[in-house]
């Protein structure tokens, strides 16, 4: 499965906080989801995505793939990603 960002979303910062924008809506990534959020590049494999984000966290792939897999089908629904 390969992640992508939607090429049409912007990121920002305002304040400390991080911030995704698509058209007229606003999301706010807390810490974690920035992290995801950088290493999603064009097609990352899902599985590469979580290895990733275990390493940075120091952190068991299994204990975090759920609830990673989650954060990107949350922001599939948003079409900030998209899923292939």
């Amino acid at each position: 499965m390969l992640v992508s960002k939607n090429i049409f979303s912007e990121i920002r910062s305002i304040n400390g906080r991080i911030y995704v924008s698509l058209n007229n809506d606003v999301f706010l990534l807390d810490e974690t989801g920035y992290e995801i959020w950088k290493i999603i590049t064009d097609d990352i494999d899902l599985k590469d995505l979580i290895l990733e984000v275990s390493k940075i966290y120091n952190v068991d792939y299994d204990f975090i793939s759920e609830d990673i897999k989650g954060f990107i089908s949350s922001l599939s629904e948003l079409n900030l990603v998209e899923i292939k």
